[in-house]
C-alpha cells in the first residue's frame, strides 16, 4: 500500500510506502491518519494507522466507542474472526469492512467504508446500502480515479456472476462511485468472435473490440490472461465507439487478430470517409500491431495507405472498369468499399 497520509497532514514522519495488515486492529490510535464517520446504526467510528517503515508490518485501528467492538477486544479473549479488516487499496483509497456483533437485541450487521487518506484531511466514507450480494466477498476491488494519490474520488468493483437465457455464464460489474455517490450496473462484456491455439498449450478467445482471453496452460495448470487491444483508430471513433446505450457494431470488418511466430499480430482499418457519404473515393489506411504474450504493450510495426497501393502489371483496366479511375487513368483501390481485413496465420 503506498501511504499518502503523509502528503496529506504535511507530516514527514511517514513513510513512501507500508505493508499494510489486511486484519485490523481494535483499540483506539488518535493521529494525523484519524478518519471519523457514523455507520449505519448511528454509531460513532474512527479509523487510523499505525504506520512503520517497511519491512515492519503497519496496522489499521477501528475504534468505535458505543459498540460491542471495543468492549469485546478488551473484556473477552479474541475471536478467530476478525472484527474488521482491509479489503482492498488503491492510490489514496482503502476498502474497510467492519462487523458488529449483536447486542442488546440489536442483530448483527456489516458495514463497508472507503478511507481516503488524502490530500487534506483524511476522510471516511460509508458505502450505502443496500448492498450487493457480493460486497463482503474477498475479491472486491477499489480503484482510485485518475490523479493516483491526489485523486478525491475511486470506484468499488464488485464482479457478480449469473447464468444468461443461454445457459452461459455471465458476469456484471457492481459500480460505486464516490463522485456520483450511487451504485450503478456495468456489463462485463467478452463476446469472442474467434479461438486459435497459442504456442506452448495455450488457447486464446478473441473478442475484436476490446480484448483477447489467454488460457495458458490448458492440460496442466490453466491461468487466464486478459490483453487488452488498442484503442481505435481515429477515424473508425464515429462509426464503431460506443454509443450513448453502452453499444458498438461488430468490429470484424475493420479488425483481426492472430498468433504467429511468437507474437500476437493485430490489424485495424481506418477508412478516411464515411459509409454514407456520397463519394466515389473511398481511401483508406491500416496499421498492424504486434507483441509477445508477456510484453507490455503493443507495437506499430507498420502501416499502409490505400493511395500507395498500386495494381500488378497484369491487371488490365478493361478486366476491371470499377476500380479504374478515368480522371487520372488509372487503377485505384480508392473506388471500392474494402473491409474484412485477414492476416495469415
Amino acid at each position: 500500500m503506498r501511504e499518502s497520509a503523509a502528503s496529506a497532514s504535511g507530516c514527514s514522519n511517514f513513510p513512501a510506502w507500508v505493508l499494510l495488515d489486511t486484519v485490523a486492529k481494535i483499540g483506539r490510535c488518535k493521529n494525523e491518519t484519524t478518519a471519523q464517520g457514523t455507520t449505519s446504526a448511528g454509531l460513532h467510528i474512527e479509523v487510523s494507522f499505525e504506520l512503520v517503515d517497511p519491512p515492519g508490518l503497519s496496522r489499521c485501528v477501528i475504534y468505535c466507542p458505543e459498540s460491542d467492538l471495543t468492549a469485546r477486544n478488551s473484556k473477552t479473549p479474541p475471536s478467530p474472526s476478525p472484527s474488521a479488516c482491509i479489503t482492498g487499496a488503491d492510490g489514496a483509497f482503502l476498502l474497510v469492512r467492519v462487523f458488529f456483533p449483536e447486542r442488546d437485541g440489536r442483530p448483527m450487521f456489516t458495514d463497508v467504508f472507503v478511507y481516503r487518506a488524502g490530500p487534506g484531511t483524511p476522510s471516511l466514507y460509508l458505502l450505502p446500502q443496500p448492498y450487493p450480494v457480493h460486497l463482503l466477498s474477498n475479491y472486491v476491488g477499489v480503484l482510485s480515479c485518475g490523479g493516483g494519490d491526489a485523486s478525491e474520488h475511486c470506484l468499488v468493483v464488485v464482479p457478480e456472476r449469473w447464468i444468461g437465457p443461454d445457459h452461459r455464464l455471465m458476469y456484471d460489474l457492481q459500480v460505486f462511485s464516490t463522485k456520483t455517490q450511487s451504485w450503478s450496473t456495468k456489463d462485463a462484456r467478452f463476446d469472442p468472435t474467434k479461438v486459435f491455439s497459442v504456442a506452448g498449450g495455450s488457447l486464446a478467445w478473441v473478442d475484436v473490440r476490446s480484448r483477447i482471453l489467454l488460457c495458458k496452460e490448458v492440460d496442466d495448470d490453466p491461468e487466464m490472461l486478459l490483453i487488452q487491444l488498442p484503442a481505435l483508430m481515429g477515424a473508425n471513433v464515429q462509426e464503431f465507439g460506443v454509443d450513448s446505450d453502452d453499444c458498438s457494431p461488430p468490429m470484424d470488418p475493420i479488425r483481426d487478430v492472430t498468433f504467429r511466430n511468437g507474437r500476437f499480430r493485430f490489424i485495424e482499418m481506418e477508412s478516411l470517409v464515411l459509409l454514407s457519404d456520397s463519394t466515389s473515393q473511398r481511401p483508406w489506411t491500416a496499421a498492424m500491431f504486434e507483441r509477445k504474450v508477456c510484453s507490455e504493450d503493443w507495437e506499430r510495426c507498420c502501416s499502409v495507405d490505400s493511395n500507395d497501393l498500386m495494381p500488378a502489371d497484369s491487371c488490365f483496366p478493361y478486366l476491371f472498369p470499377e476500380i479504374y479511375d478515368y480522371e487520372e487513368k488509372k487503377l485505384t483501390l480508392n473506388r471500392v468499399v474494402s473491409f474484412l481485413p485477414t492476416l495469415d496465420q
